[in-house]
């Protein structure tokens, strides 16, 4: 009975003991890096305020129909305040945006922006005729 109890003592008491320790560095977040979607788009946003984006306005035949911007490199805008005179399928727009991030949008479709400073890029139009 001694030598079940003390067996016992040994191997808790094994158990307790220390891990050896390994020389491994710890892991180091970059802060750079965007946690979402959401901040990602914010932050090239926010690089973006010293120059201006262009992009293509298209049509998207979903959920009833609506404008949407697709930039050169994949990017998806969906303007919340795209004036009339620029919902014309195929116009290249030179703008800046800001992300809209209180609300939400039936069209699930891009990165919901606030449009300023927007400009039809003329030139792009004509090179494409």
């Amino acid at each position: 009975m001694y030598r079940l109890v003390f067996v016992i003592c040994v191997l808790l008491l094994a158990s307790c003991s220390e891990p050896e320790s390994t020389n491994v560095a710890p892991v180091q977040q970059d802060t750079q890096k965007p946690k979402n979607q959401v901040e990602a788009v914010a932050q090239q946003l926010a690089e973006a305020q010293v120059k201006m984006i262009t992009a293509t306005v298209r049509y998207i035949d979903l959920e009833g129909g609506f404008y949407g911007l697709v930039t050169a490199d994949g990017e998806r805008y969906l303007p919340t305040n795209l004036a009339e005179e620029y919902q014309t399928d195929g116009t290249v727009l030179v703008f800046k945006a800001k992300p809209v991030t209180d609300r939400v949008s039936i069209q699930q479709w891009g990165t919901m922006v606030e449009l300023y400073q927007v400009k039809a890029n003329l030139i792009a139009q004509d090179s494409e005729l």
